[in-house]
């Protein structure tokens, strides 16, 4: 895999709600409480479900997210060389889909992403095939996958109706669908996690919110130009010079729905401004793309200067593909989860049972320990996450706030780089054990972060 010994945070943060759900039923990340920090609903599900067969080990996660980007792999192939009017030009325009190197990277983390990409399609495919119907109830279950493709798949619904010239009263019936879709979404969410949706982005919004006003729609842009840019030019290239039918198979107005989707979303995050992974292309661009190619690829005449355009496409999104997986692979050689894993057991698990550990780095803390863990950004503990919201904390003084209010009794500082801890965070604490821990955040390179955990209260 292209990852290797990397390991993302996040994808810890589904082993220990799949470890928690296993042992009690409860899908939960502190046992004895409910939080929603599941980002994909369905994901959990999935993955769940495999690491009871399996074993619940980031291994496991990894060849699952990858199997699930094998099929969705041939899929795209499978559906461009059904609808388009050559095999040449449909394989070369599934394949200027597949060189996104986020989701291609981030499809063998562990994470949703392929499931995310298969999602879309499996839309898509619905409504070139008119199954409207089915198309409506998908687009409403959309938010257990990711809850951002929500406005996607109520923009989708809305053009489905809209293109089938359907009757007022088959109208009605897509909204009753539609509406049960939703509800079904809802109880979902309520019926594993007592929450109508996940905190992650309101606890995203609060702690990681950027100090760079433009931050967010900066990196949005780089994200959106490496992954879309080209096949957009693609596209237009395409729209321009050929005009569709009356029974087209994608319509123009899928692609400007979801072009108006894509746009949204990087407003909304310009807005937020908080912190910004790659793992969002595969639910922010990719349906552009993907929807702009299939309407591409119906329309494209079998002529050597539009294999050509194609071709050139290819190969200068395959450059940009790339240089940018050539710039992450030595992050990807890093093994931080075997040096998490080595600090737990030397430092956590000698820790008595009462101990609540707090830290940022919650998920492969959380994995490998059985500990009670605070998290301070509140992507999964919705005690912290409801005081973030009704107090208000200056960013300085927002770690001591919270292990006050959330009474740890250990602190672990993932990025020790002095020994005046307590001045820093204002609290009494003494360092009781340390670790060092590999990251690579590319553009710093390799290091070796000195991880301390801290008793608190101890003058």
């Amino acid at each position: 895999m292209y990852v290797g010994d990397s390991t993302s945070d996040d994808a810890y943060i589904y082993m220990r709600y799949a470890d928690n759900y296993l042992l009690s039923g409860v899908a939960t990340f502190n046992l004895g409480e409910r939080s929603h920090g599941i980002t994909s609903v369905l994901w959990f599900v999935i993955g769940a479900l495999t690491a009871q067969v399996a074993g619940n080990t980031i291994e496991v996660w990894k060849y699952l997210s990858l199997s699930f980007y094998f099929v969705f792999s041939f899929s795209l192939a499978l559906l461009y060389l059904t609808i388009a009017k050559s095999a040449l030009v449909a394989i070369l325009a599934a394949v200027l889909v597949l060189f996104d190197p986020f989701t291609f990277r981030w499809s063998s983390t562990g994470m949703e992403n392929a499931l995310v990409a298969i999602s879309i399609l499996l839309v898509v495919v619905l409504l070139i095939y008119r199954r409207v119907t089915a198309a409506v109830f998908a687009c409403a279950l959309l938010p257990l996958v990711r809850p951002e493709l929500a406005v996607w798949g109520a923009v989708t619904a809305t053009t489905a109706a809209w293109w089938m010239n359907e009757r007022r009263e088959r109208v009605a019936t897509l909204a009753l669908v539609y509406l049960i879709g939703i509800v079904a979404s809802v109880a979902v969410n309520v019926a594993l996690f007592d929450a109508l949706h996940p905190q992650t982005a309101a606890a995203k919004a609060l702690v990681l919110k950027q100090l760079d006003p433009a931050y967010a729609l900066v990196q949005m842009l780089l994200i959106g130009t490496v992954v879309a840019a080209l096949p957009l030019a693609v596209v237009t290239y395409f729209a321009r010079r050929v005009r569709g039918s009356a029974n087209e198979l994608v319509p123009m107005l899928l692609l400007l729905g979801t072009l108006a989707y894509t746009l949204f979303v990087f407003l909304y995050a310009a807005h937020k401004n908080h912190l910004v992974s790659t793992r969002y292309s595969t639910a922010y661009v990719l349906p552009l793309t993907l929807v702009g190619l299939a309407y591409a690829v119906t329309r494209v005449e079998i002529t050597r200067q539009a294999v050509s355009v194609l071709a050139v496409g290819v190969v200068l999104q395959a450059t940009v593909a790339s240089a940018v997986l050539l710039r992450t692979f030595p992050g990807t050689r890093t093994a931080e989860g075997r040096d998490i894993a080595t600090f737990v057991s030397q430092c956590i698990d000698p820790l008595p049972a009462s101990a609540k550990i707090a830290t940022t780095e919650v998920g492969a803390i959380a994995h490998f320990s059985d500990k009670y863990i605070v998290d301070l950004v509140g992507l999964t503990d919705e005690k912290t996450l409801q005081y973030l919201r009704t107090h208000e904390v200056e960013r300085a003084d927002r770690v001591a706030k919270l292990l006050a209010f959330r009474q740890a009794t250990h602190y672990i500082d993932p990025m020790a780089s002095d020994e005046n801890a307590s001045r820093r965070v204002g609290l009494p604490m003494v360092a009781v054990c340390r670790g060092l821990v590999g990251r690579n955040n590319v553009s710093s390179g390799e290091t070796a972060t000195n991880w301390v955990l801290y008793e608190l209260g101890r003058p």
